[in-house]
């Protein structure tokens, strides 16, 4: 219950939080063209870097951390999370290279909703252990994280989707193309 409060502080004080730390919701997933994905992912690297500096403030404080059972997790996990940051970081740099690689695309979209569990399990660990500015951080940031989530997994159906398209036209020119060739071959 005290947590279900706690979002709900949280969320209606987003449009504080987010004029606070400079962060801004990303263009709606309807309007989300491929030409656009760079921009997109420019801010949304923007919005990792807040991640990435409040796992650091976190981490600065050198002291046993303590999970929501009070049972200590030590500095470990928080270092995990933000080895993984540095690898969502990576996939940014190669689908800005590669805007219409569905792999990547897809990586991309899976790497997010790790994160999402990450910042949410992070803060509550800062919580937990009086680190409220950090933790007040990492609330204000999963709203325009799930928002991006949003964009990224439609980008990624609309790539889905065009791969589809170029398959089934693959598909009919060569059963065109075969079915012009057996009628040649049939004339011979």
């Amino acid at each position: 219950m005290a947590t279900r409060t706690l979002k709900t502080l949280l969320t209606s004080s987003f449009l504080l939080g987010c004029f606070f730390l400079g962060v801004s919701l990303p263009m709606r997933a309807e309007s989300f063209a491929p030409a656009k994905i760079r921009q997109f992912l420019s801010q949304y690297d923007r919005n990792l870097d807040l991640v990435a500096s409040a796992y650091n403030q976190i981490l600065n404080q050198h002291l046993p951390l303590r999970g929501p059972q009070g049972k200590i997790v030590g500095q470990l996990p928080l270092e995990r999370r933000r080895s993984r940051l540095g690898k969502l970081h990576k996939t940014i740099r190669k689908l800005e290279m590669h805007p219409d690689d569905l792999v990547l695309a897809l990586t991309l979209q899976d790497q997010t909703e790790a994160l999402l569990d990450d910042v949410e399990d992070a803060s509550q660990i800062a919580f937990d252990n009086d680190y409220e500015e950090a933790g007040l951080q990492l609330s204000h940031l999963q709203i325009p994280l799930g928002h991006d989530e949003q964009i990224i997994e439609e980008y990624t159906f609309q790539l889905a989707r065009a791969a589809q398209v170029n398959l089934r036209k693959f598909r009919s020119d060569h059963q065109e193309s075969g079915r012009v060739s057996s009628k040649i071959h049939s004339e011979n």
